[in-house]
């Protein structure tokens, strides 16, 4: 078998098939089984711990296969003496790239997890362990029995023991543990291991062809060794210096190939100097597993670039030339570069054929057309086209041209005939409203347009804007006995000049104009609600609606200085003294916060300040003796636990005594307030400060985020505890004092709210 291009000879020896078999065999195995281990590591792995624990086994469990593969060829050869673990013990050296991966992978999980002693003992093990063989199954099962190579079983004895001994480490390191978080998600990781195994499948062919070797000395099989390859590699190089004698290159190039004849930049020489007219290269670079088609769309691309289509001339010169190129390469015509040319060539046509934006059938067509537009448009430029009689008189001059083209100018000059025809039948008139009046005829459209010119001088002599001069005004032209079609256009543009009037009368209240009846009508009845208040002396509740309502509605400022004034009396304050209210005070009201809370704030009496400040005090006062006094509570107390979503309902600090009295129920009572939200406060800080474990983007977001998580869980949970300790708490006694007393004194928290919000400044 052999395979000649430009007559050069390219034997293919018995020797070179047999290699070719078994490495095409494991060839087409590596990507397989590299594609099972991507997804068995994908399964498996969610962290690195179970990659250094689980990783050796996956793999073996993925090389399984192909070990049984590698026996199948042996036992074909009468080699029957191997099981999968002799024969890996043997001429795994052969095959083994996993050891490299998963060693470099071990190490850096060791310089994380373990302390300087304890790295030590490590690398110790790993010394003592590795290159012998120990037994076993790599933990999958009876298939895999006796099944085991050095690097990969004694894997296990190192990875147990940095799972034993760098947990603490882990545990008391938050570096740690996002060090081998990033290396877990690293792609590189997996990305190294999935290379490791597809290495290792497609390795096998060596080990098999030299476990045949050692048992068949005369097996007929030439081996690409490394140094063969690289001698390939560097020779192929070296042509690089006589590359301006090619037959001094084709001359050497079949040596090389020899040396290699996977090595795909002989190929790539081949196809550079000879071509590949005939297809023949392309057999022989298949044969041995190599795909020149990309090289040849390279050289095609190359070819493009040289080439210039800027002109249809130049576009067809370089077609031409690409398909040259092609028939050169082997490549048919319809290539993707050949083909965007032969798209600029297209275009190039499309745009000869095309006039006026109208695609012809054929550029003789189109010279017809574009010379036709031509004249037309000479004639066109020499008539006034606003004139109906010029344009009347052109039209036949131009029915002999019949082209696509001269038919759309033609039919465009017709529109603007008729148009200047239909507009001798319009009236138009200066004013805004009156509509357009169209007639059966020149003549009746001239008599109405003198009837619209006297209208029109009439209603120049009126504002049309007050009601009475639109009333006038419509008597004026009902006055001058107009004919029908112009009277009823004019009235109607008076009615709704009318309508309009009115329209702004009715959304008018104290001089300002609203967008609506409805709202004006809203504002009008609040401001008569408002001074009803104001004239039955109203409460602190009833002047912050007033307040409220003032902020909230655009009063008219007529209003809105009475309603100020009507205030004054009630707040201490004298009109005067009020901010100016401008027209469009809603909006600059309700612009910020601050300001309604000023207005708030401002509002309070002496009395309701001093009843805020007291109730301020006796509450913090509360919160403080919580601080220093402890809830007293039975010993059985303390053996109650009610837990919600994880989080304790029942206070933790208190004190026990054997009978509770009535001055335990009183101080509970309080205290029970008192203490959670006590706990509130010291529980969510340390919550807080706890949440600080993240990596430096996650610190960053809990800093600025975190507290909002922390207010709203806290306040459920504080909540929730409050009212199942004041209930647990009430049940510690079942005496009449105590109970009383508890109940009173419970009661004082919310009796305070009430007096907060009923004589304080604001309402809760």
């Amino acid at each position: 078998m052999e395979f000649i291009i430009s007559g050069i000879h390219f034997p293919i020896s018995e020797e070179m098939k047999n290699y070719r078999y078994y490495r095409k065999l494991f060839s087409d195995l590596a990507d397989q089984v590299a594609s099972e281990f991507d997804a068995l590591y994908t399964k498996q792995n969610h962290r690195l711990e179970d990659i250094i624990q689980n990783g050796s086994n996956q793999y073996a469990q993925c090389m399984y296969p192909v070990i049984q593969t590698a026996l199948k060829c042996l036992a074909e050869k009468d080699i029957l003496s191997y099981d999968a673990a002799g024969f890996w013990s043997k001429y795994g050296k052969y095959f083994d790239y996993w050891s490299e991966a998963y060693d470099h992978l071990e190490e850096q999980y060791a310089a994380i997890v373990l302390d300087e002693k304890s790295m030590d003992e490590y690398r110790t093990l790993r010394r003592k362990t590795r290159g012998r063989v120990v037994g076993g199954g790599f933990g999958v099962g009876g298939a895999l029995k006796g099944m085991a190579a050095a690097g990969a079983m004694n894997a296990a004895a190192g990875a147990a023991h940095m799972i034993v001994n760098g947990i603490g480490k882990i545990g008391s390191s938050f570096r740690s543990s996002s060090k081998l978080s990033a290396i877990f998600n690293d792609p590189d990781t997996k990305k190294s291991l999935v290379d490791a195994v597809r290495m290792s499948v497609f390795s096998c062919h060596n080990a098999v062809i030299m476990c045949i070797f050692d048992h068949i000395p005369s097996f007929p099989c030439t081996i690409v060794t490394p140094e063969d390859s690289k001698q390939s590699y560097i020779q192929i190089d070296n042509l690089r210096h006589i590359a301006d004698n090619p037959e001094r290159v084709l001359h050497s190039l079949p040596h090389i190939w020899k040396l290699n004849p996977y090595n795909l930049i002989c190929y790539r020489v081949l196809l550079k100097i000879l071509g590949d007219a005939d297809g023949e290269l392309s057999r022989l670079a298949a044969y041995f597993d190599c795909d020149i088609l990309p090289d040849k769309l390279k050289l095609m691309e190359e070819r493009r670039k040289e080439l210039s289509i800027s002109t249809e001339v130049l576009a067809q010169h370089a077609h031409d030339q690409l398909c040259k190129a092609a028939d050169r390469l082997g490549l048919s015509h319809d290539c993707d570069i050949i083909l965007e040319v032969d798209k600029a060539l297209h275009e190039f046509d499309r745009k000869a054929r095309t006039v006026d934006g109208i695609e012809l059938k054929t550029r003789e067509e189109a010279a017809v057309a574009s010379k036709e537009l031509q004249e037309i448009r000479k004639a066109v430029a020499m008539t006034d086209c606003h004139d109906k009689t010029e344009l009347a008189a052109l039209l036949p001059q131009l029915e002999k041209y019949q082209s696509s083209v001269a038919k759309k100018h033609i039919r465009a000059l017709r529109k603007t005939l008729e148009h200047l025809l239909e507009e001798e039948k319009c009236v138009r008139s200066a004013i805004d409203g009156i509509p357009a009046l169209k007639f059966d005829s020149a003549e009746q459209a001239q008599a109405a347009a003198k009837e619209m010119a006297q209208a029109e001088a009439i209603l120049g002599s009126y504002s049309l804007n007050e009601l009475d001069q639109i009333t006038q005004a419509q008597q004026a032209i009902a006055d001058l006995k107009l004919s029908q079609p112009v009277d009823t256009a004019v009235q109607k543009m008076l009615q709704q000049q009318q309508n309009s009037a009115q329209e702004v009368i009715d959304c008018t209240f104290l001089g300002k104009l609203y967008n609506s009846v409805e709202e004006k009508k809203a504002v009008e009845k609040e401001y008569h609600k408002i001074k009803t208040k104001l004239m039955m002396h109203p409460d602190h509740t009833e002047i912050a609606y007033i307040r409220k309502q003032l902020d909230t509605l655009d009063f008219p400022e007529q209003a809105y200085s009475e309603i100020e004034a009507g205030l004054a009396p009630y707040e201490g304050t004298s009109p005067s003294s009020q901010p100016a209210h401008s027209a469009n005070h809603n909006a600059a009201s309700t612009s910020s916060a601050p300001s309604s809370s000023s207005a708030s704030s401002s509002s309070a009496t002496p009395s309701q300040k001093a009843v805020d400040t007291i109730i301020s005090l006796l509450i913090l006062a509360i919160i403080i003796a919580a601080i220093f006094v402890r809830v007293t509570v039975t010993p059985s107390f303390e053996a109650h636990s009610i837990r919600v979503m994880g989080y304790e309902m029942l206070i933790s600090r208190h004190q026990t005594a054997p009978v509770l009295t009535a001055v335990d129920g009183l101080k509970n009572g309080i205290l029970v307030f008192g203490e959670t939200i006590v706990a509130f406060f010291m529980e969510g800080f340390s919550d807080f400060i706890a949440g600080f474990h993240f990596h430096f983007i996650g610190n960053a977001l809990w800093l600025l985020f975190g507290w909002m998580w922390i207010i709203i869980k806290e306040t459920l949970v504080s909540i929730g505890r409050y009212f199942v300790t004041i209930v647990m708490i009430g049940k510690e006694s079942t005496s009449i004092g105590y109970l009383a007393s508890y109940i009173g004194s419970a009661l004082v928290p919310w009796i305070l709210c009430w007096i907060s919000n009923r004589f304080g400044s604001k309402k809760n």
